[in-house]
């Protein structure tokens, strides 16, 4: 764990030690101030579809795309419609290998939040990710359901601005098993098709380890 108590007298003390030799030569010393962060050694974030380098990375989810035809006209707000993606990741070692201590945790899971705020929708208590594009920009209103598969039950995850666990709250996975964040469209309003356009959307994610 970091010492910033230490940190902090290590930098005062370089500061005074500057001013005292600095003031036998001119009027007006200037002070000097040292900062720095230790962190151990962490995991890589992999999904598994990746057959390429392994590193964290910006990762893409594509939806596909959906004839307007296909979706009921009757549906309730919020229900589903297309066809569930999902990302598959596990946490390795530079080498590949799968992570299996970090600090003595026994766990870890994925922080995710938008990248943008006030791209959250709720419909009847479920939280759903809006499209980050415009309707003037050509988006469209349909919005996205997220939900965590992992080792415990399906997470239908609840978003917040200020980051929400992909497998909840009350759930951890182990350090040698995936966490896979599925991605679905969903009914803005009731009884009414979403309109035509692009999404696209970001999400910030961040591995925990619990």
């Amino acid at each position: 764990m970091l010492n910033t108590h230490k940190l902090k007298r290590i930098a005062i003390t370089t500061s005074a030690l500057v001013a005292l030799c600095a003031t036998q030569r001119i009027a007006h010393a200037e002070t000097v101030s040292i900062t720095g962060d230790i962190q151990g050694e962490t995991c890589i974030l992999k999904d598994l579809s990746d057959q390429g380098e392994i590193r964290s990375k910006n990762f893409t989810l594509p939806l596909g795309t959906f004839d307007l035809t296909v979706p009921s006209a009757t549906a309730a707000a919020g229900s589903l419609f297309g066809t569930s993606k999902q990302l598959n990741f596990v946490i390795v070692n530079q080498d590949g290998s799968f992570c299996t201590s970090q600090n003595g945790a026994s766990g870890w899971d994925i922080s995710i939040a938008p990248a943008k705020s006030g791209y959250i929708t709720t419909i009847n208590g479920a939280t759903f990710l809006s499209n980050m594009v415009s309707l003037a920009d050509g988006g469209t209103n349909a919005v996205v359901k997220l939900t965590g598969i992992g080792e415990g039950p399906n997470n239908a995850i609840t978003l917040t601005e200020t980051g929400s666990y992909v497998m909840g709250n009350s759930f951890k996975t182990t350090l040698n098993s995936s966490i896979s964040l599925s991605a679905q469209f969903a009914f803005p309003v009731a009884n009414q098709k979403p309109n035509s356009g692009v999404y696209s959307s970001m999400l910030i994610l961040a591995v925990t380890y619990r």
